[in-house]
């Protein structure tokens, strides 16, 4: 199994970028992990395809927000 993590502009937070650097390496035991960061676009249809884009076909997707 591989999980793959897409994420929207680079984290800016330090604590958020020790956090999932620890999600990874908790990870990495069980699975492969790949974390990949798309850069934000002009609108929500353009990040939409960027991402459309990194998704292999037949994957099961989780969509997580910070709204």
């Amino acid at each position: 199994m591989k999980i793959q993590i897409i994420q929207i502009g680079k984290n800016k937070d330090d604590y958020i970028r020790s956090g999932v650097e620890e999600l990874r390496k908790r990870l990495s035991i069980f699975c492969g992990i790949e974390i990949s960061t798309i850069e934000k676009g002009k609108n929500v249809m353009e990040e939409s395809l960027k991402i459309q884009r990194l998704i292999p076909k037949n994957s099961f997707i989780v969509v997580l927000d910070e709204k």
